[in-house]
């Protein structure tokens, strides 16, 4: 009875998945239309954050005049240019072509953020392509590109606390649409343009080279690494030239002790917060750069043997989630916005039942994270302290280790093979009533 039970179960679920699929275009425009009306809902009932009002839209601003950002409050301008070149792009585009210096700071954030609802639907569009033409079908087709779009910490938090990353995150699934097509030369090169926005995949642009020489041989991957270095020498390694720029980029990204572990959801946590707190243990900010570096080093020596044996069976999608998440493990700051640039490969994989369990761990994690910075309306304020955010930090960590064990479990298996085997039994039970 149980059994016969489950199989129904299964079979009503397959069927919701065929129509689903049959009507996949429309339930696409209604998922990306809803997600946002969603996110303009937040929209108006927000500023956008501090960062933007006070980093992101200033600095971009003074680009436009010709101004040198990086030597003034150095701490508000961690970022490569690349990053206050396009807010400031779409500045000038949303002020007609001028300088929008006599408009609000409300009005410029409005702006900036409705510029980024643009990409997240973009973004949603093309998660859809890239399950498309790795044959995802139904629940599997749509399901990840409802969570994107309106699972609270993607789809709407970045709205009221706005980040640029947004715009990076567009250029990155670009690139893994490349990736997918087999447009490896122009796939590549947008991961680089996305790395010179914000370094988050760097380690994923390391992986995805080796692999593509790996596949095509280190003559034919030559002018994909030429280009690549191009950019990243352009966009990285140029601007130190610019007085300030390296003061302020490597200046705050060495730094640590972040609000003495109360600032974010690293494991540095440990070293910022904990130890201090219970045995009075303050090591200098030279030590946690070494133990940071060190375990960086380590994870990326893992993830580069994984990508050099499995060189045949990983997808792109699936290397480039495996950098992303060596990057993640061991980073000294972490938000919820660091994490969605894992969170797009690992929707894309079209692996539904782990993308609902790691998004649902996500979802509650950033449920952790407003205890841990007290909203209102906490029902826990001893998250507040050191503790509470080591624990975040902590589950945080598995977040990304669950879904870094996936990718090494899974990689290379195909789709819907349980589903398809399932469904084949059950056709077969002489016993089963339609």
């Amino acid at each position: 009875m149980f059994l016969r039970d489950t199989l129904r179960l299964q079979l009503g679920f397959w069927k919701l998945s065929m129509i689903l699929d049959r009507y996949s275009w429309f339930v696409l425009v209604a998922l990306l239309a809803g997600g946002a009306v969603a996110k303009y809902m937040v929209i108006a009932a927000s500023d956008g954050g501090g960062d933007l009002l006070y980093s992101d839209i200033p600095k971009s601003l003074m680009f436009l005049q010709g101004r040198d950002p990086y030597l003034v409050t150095q701490w508000h301008s961690p970022y490569p240019p690349f990053l206050f070149i396009v807010v400031g792009g779409i500045l000038w585009v949303a002020g007609g072509g001028k300088l929008p210096l006599g408009n609000s700071p409300a009005l410029l954030s409005l702006e900036v953020r409705l510029a980024g609802v643009v990409a997240d639907v973009l973004v949603g569009f093309l998660i859809f392509l890239v399950l498309r033409l790795q044959r995802s079908s139904g629940l599997g087709l749509l399901v990840p590109v409802g969570l994107y779009v309106l699972l609270p910490p993607m789809g709407l938090l970045p709205y009221s606390i706005f980040h640029a990353d947004v715009f990076g995150r567009l250029v990155m699934a670009s690139g893994l649409l490349g990736l997918v097509l087999g447009r490896f030369f122009a796939g590549t090169a947008l991961l680089t343009l996305s790395v010179v926005f914000k370094v988050h995949p760097l380690l994923a642009l390391l992986f995805i080279l080796v692999w593509l020489v790996r596949r095509n041989g280190l003559a034919r991957t030559l002018p994909t690494l030429a280009v690549c270095a191009t950019i990243f020498l352009l966009g990285l390694v140029l601007p130190f030239w610019i007085p300030g720029y390296a003061g302020s980029f490597l200046g705050y990204n060495l730094s640590t002790g972040f609000g003495s572990g109360t600032f974010s959801f690293s494991l540095m946590n440990l070293f910022y917060g904990v130890l201090p707190a219970t045995l009075g243990l303050n090591l200098s900010t030279s030590s946690i750069n070494v133990i940071w570096l060190v375990s960086t080093l380590g994870l990326f020596l893992l993830g580069l043997g994984v990508v050099w044996t499995r060189s045949n069976i990983l997808s792109p999608v699936e290397v480039v989630l495996l950098g992303l998440l060596v990057w993640l493990l061991p980073l000294r700051e972490l938000y919820d916005w660091y994490v969605i640039w894992a969170m797009i490969p690992l929707l894309m994989r079209g692996r539904l039942l782990q993308s609902i369990i790691v998004c649902g761990l996500l979802e509650f994690t950033n449920i952790m994270g407003g205890w841990a910075f007290n909203i209102p309306g906490n029902p826990f304020p001893i998250m507040s302290s050191v503790y509470g955010f080591f624990i975040t930090s902590l589950a945080y960590a598995f977040l990304n280790m669950l879904a870094l064990v996936f990718v090494l479990r899974n990689s290379g298996r195909p789709r819907n093979q349980f589903w398809m085997s399932r469904i084949g039994n059950l056709r077969l039970d002489p016993n089963f009533a339609a």
